[in-house]
């Protein structure tokens, strides 16, 4: 994930990632924090499993001058 981020606003020059993941999964918004995102909010009922039950999701996302500064860099 760290690998993703940097490409995208190092060599990419991207101005924002964004990620979602189900809140049933909460390993998944710890590794997105690991990669510097913050959780920007709750999707509710955003996606629908298998079982045909309706799932909240976690949105995160970081923007390149954040990314930067976590750095230690120049925005």
């Amino acid at each position: 994930m760290k690998a993703v981020v940097e490409f995208a606003f190092i060599h990419m020059n991207v101005h924002k990632l964004s990620a979602a993941h189900n809140t049933d999964n909460p390993a998944s918004g710890r590794i997105m924090g690991k990669a510097g995102m913050k959780q920007e909010g709750v999707i509710r009922h955003m996606i629908r499993n298998a079982k045909d039950q309706y799932k909240d999701c976690a949105v995160y996302g970081l923007l390149r001058e954040e990314y930067l500064l976590q750095r230690g860099g120049n925005v």
